[in-house]
């Protein structure tokens, strides 16, 4: 089994199901111990575990714990999520998604 994100909703066709589970992810969150859901079972699960006890599916939490940004691969320059190109170089750079 290769790693996966895990989710902050459950996966569920039922309508009543995903909204029990949202309102149990929120208040859990409210209290300081967020939950989180498997991409393979929908199982709830605690931050930084690092594999699903119902299924076995390893989780990579690196997205989650790391602030999203854009990045230059030519002159590594970061910016926020609503910059394209880079300002300092020439010709334009077309920024890549990176986490810091």
């Amino acid at each position: 089994m290769g790693k996966s994100v895990p989710n902050t909703v459950p996966k569920s066709d039922d309508v009543k199901l995903g909204a029990v589970a949202v309102t149990y992810s929120v208040v859990s969150k409210l209290l300081g111990r967020p939950v989180f859901w498997c991409n393979n079972c929908s199982s709830a699960i605690l931050h930084n575990q690092h594999v699903c006890s119902d299924c076995g599916e390893e989780f990579d939490w690196d997205p989650i714990d790391k602030e999203k940004i854009k990045v230059c691969s030519k002159c590594k320059k970061e910016y926020g999520l609503d910059t394209k190109f880079c300002k300092d170089c020439t010709p334009p750079v077309k920024l890549e998604i990176g986490y810091r």
